[in-house]
């Protein structure tokens, strides 16, 4: 196995001296932290220019992830004090999601990019609006919240599907491990900030 493939030049073999070695990693530091110097600069240019992606995920995550801070109160104002029901329709949200990055994955292959991922937005911000002006009323409550809970899933998936791929072929090939950054840190601090402010409730 190993033959064949030192003939293609897969493996390369080092026919460097030892003082050709010493030469090579004295010549290499400068070079090195340059490199590195370079790619950090890259990679903040890259998120300065995606800080509207990243902000409109901050906005996401927070209703996203508020929802099982406040899940008592949900269950007692809509699902008339149900939990497993209340955790149900958290669920059911991520189970949308499937159908919208499938679903907006055709449109973005399709119509383009920029038209796939905002009208997932458009989605995602009708199915939190909706959830907000649930109406606290038996059988055409939770049937609203579960509705609209869903919809923000298939809004949600479709957006996060779309926003890696635009990431991606945006990010300069020297960065391409890093170009999620502008969804993942958005969406942490997301996290972090409802449930800073949820935690005085308990």
């Amino acid at each position: 196995f190993v033959c064949p493939c030192l003939q293609r030049g897969v493996f390369s073999v080092n026919k460097q001296g030892p003082k050709d070695n010493e030469d090579t990693a004295n010549n290499q530091g400068p070079k090195d932290n340059e490199d590195a110097g370079s790619y950090w600069s890259t990679l903040g240019q890259y998120m300065v220019e995606q800080r509207s992606v990243g902000f409109s995920f901050f906005l996401d995550g927070c209703e996203w992830y508020v929802y099982p801070f406040v899940h008592p109160q949900i269950a007692a104002a809509v699902f008339n004090g149900n939990p497993q029901l209340t955790w149900l329709v958290w669920g059911s949200a991520f189970m949308t999601s499937i159908l919208g990055s499938m679903v907006f994955g055709i449109l973005a292959d399709s119509l383009g990019r920029k038209a796939s991922f905002l009208t997932a937005s458009a989605v995602i911000i009708a199915g939190t609006l909706g959830q907000g002006l649930c109406p606290i009323i038996p059988v055409i409550g939770p049937v609203w919240m579960i509705s609209f809970r869903c919809l923000q899933g298939v809004g949600y998936g479709g957006k996060f599907s779309v926003g890696q791929v635009h990431l991606a072929e945006k990010a300069p090939r020297s960065i391409l491990a890093m170009s999620r950054l502008p969804i993942l840190l958005p969406s942490a601090c997301a996290m972090f900030l409802m449930s800073s402010m949820v935690m005085p409730m308990y």
